[in-house]
């Protein structure tokens, strides 16, 4: 079946059905209900568990489709796919071309939308929030940009695999392999980068894929949100702690690529569970942010732009930093 229609009270539908309608009875969509009501909460989530994905709503009726379904749902013409991934790819252009110096690139990984998409009904204002949208003009020359859709459950699943969707890690790491393969790339000018949910999925790719990475207080846990009336909708989807995981990818390189995390002692939980990380002092650099407009996690990542900034660019720097000492080594010799 390609469509089925049910609604709030009745709610049952064919789990096999590509696109379901829910009739909410309201102006409102089926996940801003499910942050009011306990039975909303759980019709949302069962859709969830079964693969879901909210894309629309109109005259009372909030759309799901399958997430595997949006190829046909999508009308944009930049999107690129990995498995069931979609990611978007951004040269640079004008006087940021620098055809004598190596291609580079930074691959972007999104944080959780401002609070008022969090519960949009169009999927990608939920899923692919542009974080940094000017940052090329920041960068040294030649940087690509590449941008990872968090295209899993309800705002994403942190880039982590989930009972749905238990290949999502394997996609990310394809869909970076692809671009580097593709612009010929050496893994040694790729930077992933990301904040809060976007830093979860640096951190963890970065581990697993061995790349360099700027991390911005990732959430390694999700029991302190989860808790929360599970506002990330990932509770019971998902392992909740991955620091056992993520510390199991860090020993899988013998020669770790430089990751940077920068945190706030003052947001204890997020902070705690960074020092459970193995290689901090050695492969993990923890820059420690003390700044009294700090208060709360969201607090972090707008603090520090400057230092994300000088980090990114020093990483980028490092490799034709040493290519060029390579080369007047060998004319010297």
């Amino acid at each position: 079946m390609s469509y089925q229609e049910t609604d709030v009270i009745d709610f049952t539908f064919d789990k096999s059905t590509l696109k379901v309608g829910i009739k909410t009875y309201s102006s409102k969509n089926l996940l801003e209900l499910a942050n009011e009501n306990v039975h909303f909460y759980n019709c949302y989530k069962k859709l969830l568990q079964n693969d879901y994905m909210l894309y629309f709503h109109t005259k009372e009726v909030s759309y799901f489709s399958k997430r595997t379904n949006f190829d046909h749902i999508f009308k944009r013409n930049d999107l690129y796919k990995a498995g069931d991934l979609y990611y978007t790819l951004t040269p640079p252009s004008g006087l940021k071309i620098n055809d004598l110096s190596p291609k580079k690139l930074l691959v972007i990984f999104s944080s959780m939308p401002d609070v008022k998409e969090r519960v949009d009904a169009l999927v990608t204002n939920r899923v692919f929030f542009k974080n940094f949208p000017d940052v090329t003009r920041s960068l040294v020359k030649n940087v690509w940009i590449m941008r990872i859709m968090d295209f899993n459950l309800s705002s994403g699943s942190h880039y982590v695999n989930t009972i749905n969707y238990p290949t999502m890690e394997d996609d990310v790491q394809q869909s970076i392999v692809d671009v580097i393969d593709k612009l010929s790339i050496e893994k040694e000018d790729v930077v992933l980068y990301g904040g809060s949910k976007g830093g979860t999925g640096a951190l963890l790719h970065s581990a697993r894929g061995n790349y360099q990475s700027v991390i911005i207080d990732p959430i390694i846990s999700a029991e302190e949100y989860n808790k929360m009336s599970d506002m990330h909708f990932i509770k019971g989807l998902r392992t909740e702690d991955l620091t056992t995981k993520i510390n199991q990818y860090l020993q899988l390189h013998k020669d770790n690529k430089q990751k940077h995390i920068i945190c706030c002692p003052a947001v204890k939980f997020n902070y705690n569970k960074v020092q459970e990380l193995m290689g901090i002092g050695s492969d993990i650099n923890v820059i420690e942010l003390e700044d009294e407009a700090i208060r709360n996690h969201a607090d972090i990542s707008k603090n520090c732009i400057p230092e994300q900034l000088v980090i990114m660019n020093s990483l980028f720097m490092k490799n034709t930093n040493e290519g060029m000492m390579n080369n007047e080594k060998e004319i010297n010799n």
